[in-house]
Protein backbone atom coordinates (compact mmCIF):
# COMPACT_ATOMS: atom_id res chain seq x y z
CA UNK A 1 0.00 0.00 0.00
CA UNK A 2 2.74 2.44 0.90
CA UNK A 3 4.65 1.59 -2.30
CA UNK A 4 1.47 2.39 -4.26
CA UNK A 5 1.15 5.75 -2.52
CA UNK A 6 4.80 6.54 -3.27
CA UNK A 7 4.35 5.77 -6.98
CA UNK A 8 1.13 7.80 -7.07
CA UNK A 9 2.87 10.72 -5.37
CA UNK A 10 5.72 10.68 -7.93
CA UNK A 11 3.25 10.56 -10.83
CA UNK A 12 1.22 13.46 -9.46
CA UNK A 13 4.42 15.44 -8.85
CA UNK A 14 5.56 14.96 -12.45
CA UNK A 15 2.13 15.89 -13.79
CA UNK A 16 2.01 19.00 -11.63
CA UNK A 17 5.49 19.99 -12.75
CA UNK A 18 4.41 19.82 -16.40
CA UNK A 19 1.24 21.69 -15.58
CA UNK A 20 3.26 24.32 -13.73
CA UNK A 21 5.32 25.08 -16.79
CA UNK A 22 2.24 25.71 -18.93
CA UNK A 23 -0.16 27.56 -16.61
CA UNK A 24 -0.72 31.21 -15.87
CA UNK A 25 0.07 32.93 -12.56
CA UNK A 26 -3.56 32.58 -11.41
CA UNK A 27 -3.54 28.83 -11.80
CA UNK A 28 -0.08 28.58 -10.28
CA UNK A 29 -1.38 30.16 -7.10
CA UNK A 30 -4.25 27.70 -7.01
CA UNK A 31 -1.82 24.82 -7.46
CA UNK A 32 0.35 26.11 -4.57
CA UNK A 33 -2.67 26.23 -2.28
CA UNK A 34 -3.59 22.70 -3.31
CA UNK A 35 -0.06 21.48 -2.55
CA UNK A 36 -0.08 23.12 0.88
CA UNK A 37 -3.46 21.60 1.72
CA UNK A 38 -2.31 18.18 0.53
CA UNK A 39 0.89 18.42 2.60
CA UNK A 40 -0.99 19.24 5.81
CA UNK A 41 -3.47 16.42 5.17
CA UNK A 42 -0.62 13.96 4.52
CA UNK A 43 1.12 15.01 7.72
CA UNK A 44 -2.03 14.41 9.74
CA UNK A 45 -2.59 11.01 8.13
CA UNK A 46 1.06 10.12 8.65
CA UNK A 47 0.81 11.08 12.32
CA UNK A 48 -2.25 8.89 12.73
CA UNK A 49 -0.48 6.04 10.96
CA UNK A 50 2.61 6.45 13.11
CA UNK A 51 0.58 6.46 16.29
CA UNK A 52 -1.05 3.23 15.22
CA UNK A 53 2.17 1.64 14.07
CA UNK A 54 4.32 2.71 17.03
CA UNK A 55 2.21 1.50 19.93
CA UNK A 56 4.59 -1.40 20.50
CA UNK A 57 7.61 0.88 20.04
CA UNK A 58 6.31 3.40 22.55
CA UNK A 59 5.51 0.59 24.98
CA UNK A 60 9.05 -0.70 24.61
CA UNK A 61 10.41 2.81 25.17
CA UNK A 62 8.42 3.27 28.38
CA UNK A 63 9.48 -0.15 29.62
CA UNK A 64 13.10 0.61 28.77
CA UNK A 65 12.96 3.93 30.59
CA UNK A 66 11.51 2.23 33.65
CA UNK A 67 14.21 -0.43 33.63
CA UNK A 68 16.93 2.20 33.18
CA UNK A 69 15.53 4.11 36.18
CA UNK A 70 15.48 0.88 38.17
CA UNK A 71 19.12 0.20 37.26
CA UNK A 72 20.10 3.72 38.34
CA UNK A 73 18.28 3.29 41.65
CA UNK A 74 19.96 -0.10 42.12
CA UNK A 75 23.41 1.32 41.40
CA UNK A 76 22.70 4.17 43.82
CA UNK A 77 21.64 1.79 46.58
CA UNK A 78 24.74 -0.34 46.03
CA UNK A 79 27.00 2.71 46.15
CA UNK A 80 25.69 3.97 49.47
CA UNK A 81 25.90 2.29 52.82
CA UNK A 82 24.07 2.84 56.09
CA UNK A 83 26.94 1.09 57.90
CA UNK A 84 29.01 4.25 58.21
CA UNK A 85 30.91 4.01 61.46
CA UNK A 86 30.39 5.38 64.95
CA UNK A 87 30.51 8.59 66.88
CA UNK A 88 33.99 9.06 68.25
CA UNK A 89 34.62 8.08 71.85
CA UNK A 90 37.82 9.14 73.54
CA UNK A 91 39.07 6.59 76.06
CA UNK A 92 42.36 7.64 77.54
CA UNK A 93 44.32 4.69 76.19
CA UNK A 94 42.17 3.78 73.13
CA UNK A 95 41.85 0.28 74.52
CA UNK A 96 38.92 -0.46 72.20
CA UNK A 97 41.07 -0.34 69.06
CA UNK A 98 40.92 -3.91 67.74
CA UNK A 99 42.71 -3.69 64.40
CA UNK A 100 46.26 -3.96 63.13
CA UNK A 101 47.59 -0.97 61.20
CA UNK A 102 49.50 -1.29 57.97
CA UNK A 103 53.03 0.03 58.24
CA UNK A 104 52.35 3.15 56.18
CA UNK A 105 50.41 6.34 56.80
CA UNK A 106 48.20 5.08 59.65
CA UNK A 107 45.24 7.50 59.58
CA UNK A 108 43.37 9.82 57.22
CA UNK A 109 41.34 12.81 58.38
CA UNK A 110 38.43 14.13 56.27
CA UNK A 111 36.70 17.40 57.15
CA UNK A 112 33.40 17.89 55.28
CA UNK A 113 31.50 21.05 54.35
CA UNK A 114 28.18 21.54 52.57
CA UNK A 115 27.86 25.32 52.06
CA UNK A 116 29.91 28.51 51.96
CA UNK A 117 29.74 29.08 55.71
CA UNK A 118 30.90 25.57 56.49
CA UNK A 119 33.61 25.86 53.87
CA UNK A 120 35.02 28.93 55.60
CA UNK A 121 34.79 27.16 58.96
CA UNK A 122 36.53 24.10 57.51
CA UNK A 123 39.38 26.16 56.06
CA UNK A 124 39.93 27.93 59.40
CA UNK A 125 40.08 24.53 61.09
CA UNK A 126 42.59 23.43 58.44
CA UNK A 127 44.82 26.41 59.21
CA UNK A 128 44.75 25.88 62.96
CA UNK A 129 45.40 22.16 62.64
CA UNK A 130 48.34 22.82 60.32
CA UNK A 131 49.84 25.02 63.06
CA UNK A 132 49.10 22.60 65.91
CA UNK A 133 50.01 19.40 64.06
CA UNK A 134 52.84 20.39 61.76
CA UNK A 135 53.83 16.74 61.34
CA UNK A 136 50.56 16.02 59.49
CA UNK A 137 50.27 16.24 55.70
CA UNK A 138 47.49 18.50 54.38
CA UNK A 139 45.97 18.30 50.90
CA UNK A 140 44.06 20.80 48.82
CA UNK A 141 40.29 21.08 49.51
CA UNK A 142 37.93 19.33 47.09
CA UNK A 143 35.01 21.42 45.83
CA UNK A 144 32.75 18.50 44.90
CA UNK A 145 31.89 15.01 46.12
CA UNK A 146 34.66 12.58 45.31
CA UNK A 147 34.84 8.80 45.60
CA UNK A 148 33.22 7.66 48.86
CA UNK A 149 32.85 11.23 50.11
CA UNK A 150 29.29 12.53 49.63
CA UNK A 151 30.06 16.26 49.98
CA UNK A 152 33.11 18.52 49.46
CA UNK A 153 35.92 18.16 51.99
CA UNK A 154 39.58 18.59 52.71
CA UNK A 155 41.90 15.78 53.69
CA UNK A 156 44.97 15.35 55.84
CA UNK A 157 46.89 12.28 56.98
CA UNK A 158 49.29 11.23 59.68
CA UNK A 159 52.30 10.99 57.39
CA UNK A 160 54.49 8.16 58.67
CA UNK A 161 53.55 5.05 60.61
CA UNK A 162 55.41 6.32 63.69
CA UNK A 163 52.71 8.99 64.15
CA UNK A 164 49.99 6.43 64.96
CA UNK A 165 50.66 7.07 68.67
CA UNK A 166 49.39 10.65 68.19
CA UNK A 167 45.82 9.60 67.40
CA UNK A 168 44.65 10.51 70.88
CA UNK A 169 45.79 14.12 70.75
CA UNK A 170 44.28 14.66 67.28
CA UNK A 171 40.96 13.18 68.38
CA UNK A 172 40.91 15.29 71.54
CA UNK A 173 41.53 18.42 69.46
CA UNK A 174 38.78 17.59 66.96
CA UNK A 175 36.37 16.77 69.76
CA UNK A 176 36.76 20.36 70.97
CA UNK A 177 37.14 22.20 67.69
CA UNK A 178 34.99 20.52 65.02
CA UNK A 179 32.18 23.04 65.50
CA UNK A 180 29.32 22.43 63.04
CA UNK A 181 31.48 20.24 60.79
CA UNK A 182 31.45 16.51 60.21
CA UNK A 183 34.93 15.04 60.60
CA UNK A 184 35.97 11.48 59.82
CA UNK A 185 39.15 9.75 60.97
CA UNK A 186 39.72 6.30 59.54
CA UNK A 187 42.72 3.97 59.77
CA UNK A 188 44.55 2.01 57.12
CA UNK A 189 44.29 -1.39 58.70
CA UNK A 190 44.81 -4.97 57.64
CA UNK A 191 41.01 -5.40 57.62
CA UNK A 192 40.53 -3.48 54.36
CA UNK A 193 38.92 -0.25 53.18
CA UNK A 194 35.33 -1.18 53.99
CA UNK A 195 36.07 -1.97 57.62
CA UNK A 196 38.28 1.11 57.90
CA UNK A 197 35.44 3.38 56.75
CA UNK A 198 32.76 1.67 58.87
CA UNK A 199 33.43 -0.17 62.10
CA UNK A 200 36.93 1.28 62.53
CA UNK A 201 35.91 4.84 61.63
CA UNK A 202 35.70 7.68 64.16
CA UNK A 203 33.29 10.58 63.59
CA UNK A 204 33.10 14.02 65.15
CA UNK A 205 29.85 15.85 64.49
CA UNK A 206 27.16 14.42 62.23
CA UNK A 207 27.89 10.95 60.85
CA UNK A 208 27.56 11.07 57.06
CA UNK A 209 26.41 8.30 54.73
CA UNK A 210 29.54 7.40 52.81
CA UNK A 211 29.18 6.09 49.26
CA UNK A 212 30.73 2.69 49.92
CA UNK A 213 27.86 0.27 49.44
CA UNK A 214 29.56 -1.26 46.40
CA UNK A 215 32.88 -1.86 48.16
CA UNK A 216 34.03 -5.36 48.96
CA UNK A 217 33.46 -6.27 52.60
CA UNK A 218 36.25 -8.82 52.66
Amino acid sequence: FFHFLLVLFLAVTMAMNQLWQSTTLHYKLLLLLAVVANTRTSAILEGISNRRMNVSSRTAFVAGAFLQHARIRLRSSLYHSSDVGKQAQLPGDFADIDYTLKERNPYDVHVYFSNDEQREEALILRQTMAKNFSWMRFYQPKSRPLGPHPVPMWEADFGGYENHIKLGEVCAYLQREHGSLSVLIHPHSMDGDYADHTRHALWFGEVLDLRIGGWSRD
